[in-house]
């Protein structure tokens, strides 16, 4: 059937071995470990930058803030999914998987150290601003949006969406590139996030895109080639 054969030459093997894949993430973590500490010595110059910023600006970021959390990516992906598999997209609908499944990884990493880390927001005057830890004065800093700062988890969950897009070929890595720092810019401008709780949430999703890359990607284009050539058989 030209369909399926069609189909069939369209799943490839994947061009970058383990190794290379390592190496990459060798290179993210190293990075972090350049850029976090700097990040965390201009965290209030950072937020007054950003402040100073056109109405007009601030206005569009604050909307890219609010739309750019998890349930609206999720919501976003959900619906490339279906398009790609009414269309008959095999690629892009492992892709879209992947990207939806690395927001979720980098949601749940994000909000599991925030638990233990305890930083308060910029815009939170309650205390003095600093990590808290888990517990303050007998109360779990948690339940607190205000000690809800590190790491940001609208920083991570996009970043791991669209950090699935830098293992594509093509155009779509520069993509990534471009729409990527909109939502931590954002969240520093409302005063929501320091620059260092953005920056730790960037390394996590890309990250957790990486990892979500390499370990689900290729058993979804082998099982997806299986089922092809299953298909195929049955049709003969």
């Amino acid at each position: 059937m030209p369909g399926i054969e069609c189909a069939l030459r369209a799943v490839r093997p994947l061009r970058k071995s383990r190794r290379r894949y390592r190496r990459l993430l060798a290179r993210i973590i190293l990075v972090a470990l350049v850029t976090l500490p700097p990040a965390f010595l201009v965290d209030a110059e950072a937020t007054i930058l950003l402040k100073a910023a056109p109405a007009g600006v601030l206005r569009i970021l604050s909307t890219i803030g609010e739309w750019g959390d998890w349930p609206c990516l999720f919501c976003g992906g959900l619906v490339l999914f279906v398009v790609a598999a009414a269309t008959r997209r095999l690629r892009m609908k492992r892709v879209v998987l992947c990207m939806l499944l690395a927001s979720c990884v980098g949601g749940l990493v994000t909000n599991g150290v925030k638990v233990v880390a305890g930083r308060t927001r910029p815009s939170f005057q309650a205390v003095p601003q600093g990590f808290y830890g888990p517990r303050l004065d007998g109360e779990w800093t948690f339940r607190n949006r205000g000690f809800a700062s590190f790491p940001s988890s609208h920083s991570s969950t996009s970043a791991a969406f669209l950090g699935v897009l830098f293992f594509v070929r093509g155009w779509w890595p520069l993509v990534a590139a471009l729409l990527l720092p909109l939502v931590p810019l954002a969240r520093i401008s409302t005063r929501s996030h320091h620059l260092s709780d953005v920056a730790a949430g960037i390394v996590i999703g890309v990250l957790s895109a990486g990892l979500v890359w390499y370990h689900l990607y290729p058993r979804l284009r082998v099982g997806a080639e299986k089922i092809l050539r299953r298909r195929a058989k049955s049709a003969v």
